[in-house]
């Protein structure tokens, strides 16, 4: 049903404009968080509950604060010309 939440897997109203790699990647939530964890050593759980929890966007707030870094560090650049990989 819609708005159903899966375990392992983000509400899918939050990916509206997500790279197709990162939407594909969280339909198999908990395939890579078994492979990732066991290849550090960790617990599955933990690296699921990372996964699940982690933001796969930018919010203006965030954007704000990456235009402001780039402003420190690049003193040539020119607000709005951020560039965001799309694949």
């Amino acid at each position: 049903q819609a708005g159903d939440v899966v375990l392992g897997q983000p509400p899918l109203g939050q990916l509206a404009g997500t790279p197709v790699a990162v939407v594909r990647g969280l339909g198999h939530l908990a395939a890579v968080s078994r492979a990732e964890a066991e290849a550090r050593g960790l617990p599955d759980v933990v690296v699921l509950h990372y996964l699940v929890n982690f933001r796969y966007f930018l919010t203006p707030p965030d954007r704000d604060g990456l235009e402001a870094f780039a402003r420190r560090i690049d003193p040539t650049y020119v607000d709005g010309e951020l560039r965001y990989l799309d694949a």
